[in-house]
């Protein structure tokens, strides 16, 4: 298809029909309205963050998660006017850090590298209270060991990783995040 068409994939472009095919049967798989691939853990996490949020938003993100993620929401959500609330991973007080301006709960489980474990239906169950769009990251458990499809219909929006161990740290890796209720991952 060419310039006017309603959808155009080449090779050198931003999207391309392989990556399409996959992010729908894996929407298909995951019962969700959308998927999107991406190169790696990283590219989800950001392109899902700076999709939900905006300068003056606020974010509540469980204190324990991997260290690009850490710096991301130290280094870079300030200089774009994003506020970061943490909580632990048991949860405790975070009905003390939702303001009007929260607009994102994300929530890594289990923890890289502690492995502790975050009671999502408890967290997917907050977000929904106060209209907050829940992200969740899990490297680490398989969808035999965690299944989305009983929690994530109660939530607006989930990220899943999915890492191929047999090679090196931070090779082989591959993402792929989906969204129900409206909530649609980034593009």
């Amino acid at each position: 298809m060419g310039r006017g068409q309603e959808q155009s994939l080449h090779l050198y472009a931003l999207r391309q029909s392989t990556l399409s095919v996959a992010e729908k049967k894996i929407a298909a798989l995951e019962g969700a309205e959308a998927a999107v691939v991406t190169s790696s853990g990283m590219a989800a996490i950001s392109s899902a963050l700076l999709a939900a949020l905006k300068d003056g938003d606020e974010l509540i993100s469980t204190a324990e998660v991997y260290g690009g993620s850490y710096r991301l929401m130290r280094d870079v959500s300030p200089n774009m006017g994003i506020t970061v609330r943490h909580v632990a991973t048991d949860l405790a007080g975070i009905e003390n850090l939702v303001t009007p301006r929260s607009k994102v709960l994300y929530v890594e489980t289990p923890t890289n590298p502690t492995l502790r474990l975050v009671d999502i239906q408890k967290a997917v169950a907050f977000a929904k209270k106060h209209k907050l769009i829940s992200i969740i990251d899990n490297t680490f458990a398989t969808l035999f060991a965690e299944s989305h499809r009983a929690w994530i219909r109660h939530g607006r929006s989930q990220r899943h990783k999915r890492a191929r161990w047999p090679l090196r740290h931070n090779r082989g890796r591959g993402c792929r995040q989906f969204g129900l209720d409206g909530a649609r991952p980034a593009t």
